[in-house]
């Protein structure tokens, strides 16, 4: 998911890619019903976010309004507690290397990728996954303890044989574009993913009807035919 703020005015640029098949669906929707892509997005995003200040958000406004961000924005930015570190070093210092082998293995079921677990230790990635799949006898697998899960990230979709992904441009709020991609990196998933979820429930049910705007005081527009 890219942006662009260069001299397009005040509503930047949102580009991400969909599969030629999901845009032909949406082209014939989108033609039957008089709408634009740009149209379901936003929409799509302001019920995802809730209700979002039009102004841009930046630096800790934006975190505020996201609240606490618990999840990281990329597989490269996860790292192991410094707990879990001193203990995998204090396993292959002590020899213990079968307990070492059955840790990084359940480390690794927990949802740690062998980036982080390879550099706990200094060694390659194929070195890590090499002791994940060593065989380790079931009493040792029980003497090790219960690891925690990484913070949610952002995973790669693994791409469909054969699928060609297009880049589209949208335009797109500033402030709704940060409240978005906080949203997301919050729930570990990128903007890209969100997005793709908008346009397939657009294509399942549509979009919901526009709220009516309340009549304020001194509107004498009548809401039904009067009879005469």
């Amino acid at each position: 998911m890219q942006h662009d703020d260069r001299g397009r005015g005040k509503r930047p640029l949102l580009t991400f890619r969909l599969d030629g098949e999901l845009r032909r669906q949406l082209d014939r929707r989108l033609g039957t019903e008089g709408r634009t892509l740009s149209e379901v997005i936003n929409r799509g995003l302001r019920e995802y976010v809730g209700h979002v200040d039009p102004r841009p958000m930046g630096g800790a406004s934006a975190r505020r309004a996201a609240g606490p961000v618990t999840a990281v924005a990329s597989p490269a930015d996860l790292v192991l507690p410094p707990q879990i570190v001193a203990l995998l070093k204090d396993l292959r210092e002590s020899g213990e290397s079968e307990l070492l082998s059955a840790s990084l293995a359940a480390l690794h079921e927990k949802g740690w990728p062998l980036r982080p677990l390879a550099e706990a230790l200094g060694i390659s990635r194929q070195a890590a996954q090499a002791r994940i799949r060593r065989p380790v006898p079931d009493e040792v697998r029980r003497r090790v303890p219960a690891y925690v899960p990484p913070p949610p990230y952002p995973r790669r979709r693994p791409a469909a044989p054969g699928a060609r992904r297009q880049h589209f441009t949208v335009k797109i709020d500033r402030g709704l574009r940060t409240a978005a991609r906080h949203k997301a990196t919050h729930e570990g998933k990128s903007l890209t993913q969100i997005v793709e979820r908008i346009l397939r429930r657009y294509l399942r049910h549509g979009l919901p009807d526009e709220p009516r705007p309340p009549i304020e005081l001194g509107d004498t527009t009548p809401t039904r035919p009067s009879r005469r």
